[in-house]
């Protein structure tokens, strides 16, 4: 045979081996033994695990099925999501045909738990999709249960088309932990009652993720994004170095009675030795609210954040609101609200000579000034241990060595947002250590609420084409150019990129957003809701 006519042969031949590997597994049924046996049949990248139509119930304790991956895997259901209008839009809503219904029955007492457990792998990739999950009508499900919970350190995690529904007070839909990375898209979460959503944190106790870079405007460094979802009631923690970017979608308050923030950080402080949300990116979203005057729509009690381009309607007490709960012991501010919080070394300790104060804060006046992990706070030193052995490992962490962390300034900014008429533009509850135009700037424009109608580069945050941003500034400031870059590719929301000025006079580049929609969600049928059909023809051909 000639060598011409051997290279398409082994051309064939290697294709069929490597189209071979790949597997469609199909469970027996959603019964909670049948998925797990599907899974533990997982022996190559590429393969997908069919749960075919029906309503199970998953009643053994949690996790009642769990998967550590070691391949490249899709975890596949039969429930349609069928989306329709402009993600981010009031016109933007999701519906669902729930076909493959898991309906979680587990028992959640004693912690932290789920009832399936996803841990991810570095090395490969992960998708959930087409799956309903809902729950049970009796009252075993608690505030530190799940339906769902993703873990592990995958940078290609894809979790989309669920309709996920939550009906008891205080539960918790999802969680994600881990540094794993990726996109929840066309999602439809649902929730009547208040208290209820999903949690976003990292590993441990937040304190590895406190000493990283930020890293705006990646897609990596455990950035999850939440983009192009209809949520109905449903709302968010952040917490434990958690980082959420939050773009285009729409949420709706018409069903859940009590509601509590759309969007949240849980501070440090808040439990034991855990740390608050480390960062958040919130922008092109529409936050509507037809029922009665709902308090919060953002609620920020650590770290940094940008927001722009969202849109809030109906009746609303405020937009933005801002908090440090370790500035004084519960009902000794006033409406600052406060956690109880043990003594050093026992535990953090108060920020402030109030109820403090304390050695891990930065201290520079009697307010405590700046408390560790506030609003407008960033990396820093390397924390180790738990409470009444904290220590700062750049001083050498033997035993207790409570210190500020010298974390950096990380400012949040805030730009051309429409917040609801009546609506707190930007609210405080803790002024003395939340400071304007050094741990937060505003948008000043005419047609902001902040009070600030031009912008000449000394306070807030400027908008408008390039050649329109002052030659001069301010250290601090920053300007958000629009008609720069080209991540948005969806055909509305506009372009931008934020410039910063770094030091007097001296404008740069500091970020741009991510690419929408996100890279993981351009793999299928994205728009029409349609579970992507199971490869077929898999099989090695041998002469």
């Amino acid at each position: 045979m000639t060598k011409l006519a051997k290279w398409p042969l082994f051309l064939f031949l290697l294709t069929s081996l490597i189209a071979a590997e790949a597997q469609i597994i199909t469970a027996a049924s959603c019964n909670a033994s049948d998925v797990q046996t599907a899974l533990n049949s997982v022996a190559a990248d590429g393969t997908t695990v069919v749960i075919p139509s029906g309503t199970c119930t998953w009643t053994t304790g949690a996790p009642s099925v769990t998967y550590t991956q070691t391949y490249s895997t899709v975890l596949q259901g039969q429930t349609t999501v069928t989306c329709s209008g402009t993600p981010g839009s009031t016109g933007y809503g999701c519906s669902a045909t729930d076909n493959t219904t898991i309906v979680d029955n587990t028992s959640h007492s004693g912690g932290d738990n789920a009832a399936l457990v996803v841990t991810t792998a570095a090395s490969k990739s992960f998708r959930m999709t087409g799956i309903t999950f809902a729950q049970n009508s009796s009252s075993n499900q608690s505030y530190n249960g799940y339906a769902f919970n993703i873990q592990g350190s995958s940078q290609a995690v894809r979790i989309d088309h669920l309709h996920v529904s939550i009906t008891q007070n205080n539960s918790l839909a999802f969680q994600t932990n881990g540094t794993w990375s990726g996109v929840f898209d066309h999602m439809y979460l649902y929730s009547s009652q208040g208290g209820s959503g999903w949690r976003d944190h990292m590993t441990g106790n937040g304190d590895a993720d406190w000493n990283t870079a930020t890293n705006f405007g990646t897609s990596g460094s455990g950035w999850r994004y939440y983009e192009s979802n209809f949520i109905d009631g449903m709302s968010n923690d952040d917490i434990l170095g958690g980082r959420m970017a939050y773009r285009f979608n729409t949420y709706q308050r018409s069903a859940c009675s009590p509601c509590t923030e759309p969007l949240q950080t849980h501070a440090t402080g808040s439990a034991g030795d855990g740390r608050g949300g480390r960062a958040l990116e919130i922008y092109n979203n529409s936050f509507l609210n037809t029922g009665s005057a709902a308090d919060t729509m953002i609620e920020m009690t650590s770290g940094t954040g940008l927001f722009f381009g969202n849109t809030q309607t109906g009746s609303w007490n405020n937009f933005i609101r801002v908090d440090v709960n370790r500035i004084c012991a519960p009902g000794v501010c006033g409406a600052n609200t406060g956690y109880s919080v043990s003594a050093t070394p026992a535990g953090w300790g108060y920020c402030g000579t109030t109820s403090g104060p304390s050695a891990w804060d930065q201290n520079q006046d009697s307010t405590g000034y700046h408390c560790i992990d506030q609003i407008g706070m960033g990396q820093g030193d390397l924390l180790s241990g738990t409470f009444p052995n904290k220590c700062d490992s750049t001083t050498g962490c033997t035993t207790y060595n409570g210190t500020w962390p010298n974390q950096k300034s990380e400012p949040v900014y805030e730009w051309m947002d429409t917040p609801a008429s009546g609506a707190t533009y930007f609210g405080s509850l803790a002024t003395n250590v939340v400071k304007p135009n050094a741990d937060y700037y505003l948008w000043c424009n005419a047609s902001s609420a902040s009070g600030c109608t031009s912008f000449n580069g000394t306070v807030g945050v400027g908008s408008g084409a390039l050649a329109s941003m002052p030659s001069s500034c301010t250290a601090g400031v920053a300007y958000w150019a629009t008609d720069q870059g080209n991540w948005n590719q969806s055909g509305s929301g506009g372009q931008g990129v934020l410039y910063k000025c770094t030091a007097t006079n001296t404008w740069s580049q500091f970020y741009t957003p991510y690419t929408y929609p996100h890279p993981l969600t351009q793999s299928s049928t994205a728009s029409t809701g349609t579970p992507p059909p199971p490869p077929t023809g898999l099989q090695a051909v041998v002469n």
